[in-house]
């Protein structure tokens, strides 16, 4: 097994997995130190594991009334796991049609995003924000949540207030190169003002000089 640290999220999410647990989880059955999960995003909790079963001499002993999860720690050690039967996977539908809305499934299999992930919530990205004020550029870093495109843009909410910009503003990500906190970004966001303004200047260019 490997630390939970040693994987790129797409091999958790939406896998199934077994799961080593050392430290005594109170609600887990302690007849089973190894289960089989099943990964998934929760948009609220983050990264998340849902209990099939204990997992014992190579087979799943599963309980129909329980319902444990498990939520993202870098102790987890996991690898996959590559047999599920017809109800692990009836099971795994319910799981994806209630937790994972299909508009943000692009964004989440888009990789040219991934270095700007969070790694307990990867559907969430820390990029620059720009904004105009008094026709000047001001941006900060600031995290984000795609959840659907529009005109070829990809459209979002910052999850988070700055000094500048407000927590759920809307905001389109957008290809373009930009540097803050000394570090390069080749995405980053604009708030509806700042596209206003881009698209009614005849420079527009000149915002990110």
């Amino acid at each position: 097994m490997k630390n939970i640290t040693e994987y790129n999220f797409r091999e958790l999410v939406g896998q199934f997995v077994k799961m080593n647990f050392t430290d005594g989880r109170t609600f887990l059955d302690p007849d089973f130190e190894e289960y089989v999960a099943y990964g998934y995003v929760d948009l609220d909790a983050g990264m998340t594991f849902e209990v099939i079963g204990g997992y014992k001499d190579g087979k799943i002993y599963t309980d129909p009334t329980s319902s444990n999860k498990i939520r993202y720690s870098e102790d987890l050690e996991l690898e996959p796991y590559d047999d599920p039967d017809e109800e692990m996977l009836g099971k795994a539908k319910f799981i994806e049609d209630n937790y994972t809305p299909e508009e943000i499934l692009p964004f989440r299999s888009d990789e040219r995003l991934d270095p700007y992930r969070d790694k307990v919530f990867p559907d969430d990205l820390l990029i620059p924000v720009n904004t105009i004020t008094d026709g000047r550029r001001l941006h900060e870093l600031l995290w984000v949540r795609p959840y659907t495109e529009n005109q070829g843009m990809i459209m979002g909410m910052t999850i988070e207030s700055g000094h500048i910009i407000k927590e759920h503003e809307v905001i389109a990500i957008v290809e373009i190169s930009d540097f803050i906190e000394g570090r390069k970004f080749t995405f980053s966001a604009m708030t509806m003002d700042m596209i206003k303004a881009v698209c009614e200047s005849d420079d527009p260019e000149s915002f990110f000089r």
